[in-house]
């Protein structure tokens, strides 16, 4: 099987959520180019701390280069069930056959089901921002960096208060004392508060909301 080529980059992200690849130096026609031996998809924190003081592992924002053919190879071997789906795709792309396909797919990542398992990956070292809007946290960061003129999408007034990242869509004013570090979201029907270091945990919520049947507020 031919190299699958992955693009990642080395580790200057905010925060830890994935760190990813135990590399080996190669040579690729002048290129700086790594040999994976293992890749670990969203280690826990005490792991992720000791990926980084090694300073044997980069981390990868998820992009990748691969030909077709291995893509496909790589999906037979490790994930069959997803390569009967797709050839289904290639009798029918109706609507309703898509449907069909995505709903028998087996909900995994192509991190998990794929990367996690193969073996000939290599990895090509970059240097440039990247952040991964995943979560409110994450969105908060970025507008932290941007002109005080445009981040100011909602009327806030705060005393004794730093760190806080308010949006809300009514036009009403929200006034903080001795608030830090916090987020406020506010949608039309809902409105979400939570510690800045904890916004991954919306996860949680969307799923006591689909135990209560509330699917609407998703």
């Amino acid at each position: 099987m031919p190299y699958s080529w992955v693009l990642t980059r080395r580790i200057r992200k905010r925060g830890m959520a994935t760190l990813r690849w135990r590399v080996k130096k190669m040579s690729c026609n002048g290129m700086r180019v790594y040999a994976v031996r293992r890749f670990v998809e969203k280690p826990d924190l005490a792991t992720a701390k000791t990926y980084i003081s090694s300073w044997q592992y980069l981390w990868n924002p998820a992009l990748f280069v691969w030909r077709l053919d291995t893509l496909c190879a790589l999906f037979g071997k490790y994930l069959p069930g997803h390569t009967t789906q797709f050839r289904k795709l290639g009798e029918s792309c109706s609507r309703e056959a898509v449907e069909a396909c995505f709903s028998a797919l087996e909900p995994i990542s192509i991190d998990y089901g794929i990367l996690e398992k193969a073996e000939k990956l290599l990895v090509v070292p970059g240097d440039f921002g990247w952040t991964d809007i995943g979560h409110w946290r994450s969105i908060a960061e970025v507008v932290d960096d941007l002109p005080q003129a445009i981040k100011n999408g909602s009327l806030h007034i705060a005393q004794d208060s730093s760190g806080n990242f308010m949006h809300t869509t009514s036009g009403k004013l929200v006034a903080t004392i001795g608030v830090h570090d916090m987020i406020l979201m506010e949608a039309e029907d809902a409105i979400l508060v939570c510690p800045r270091d904890r916004a991954q945990e919306v996860k949680d919520i969307v799923g006591k909301l689909e135990e209560k049947n509330l699917k609407q507020y998703v």
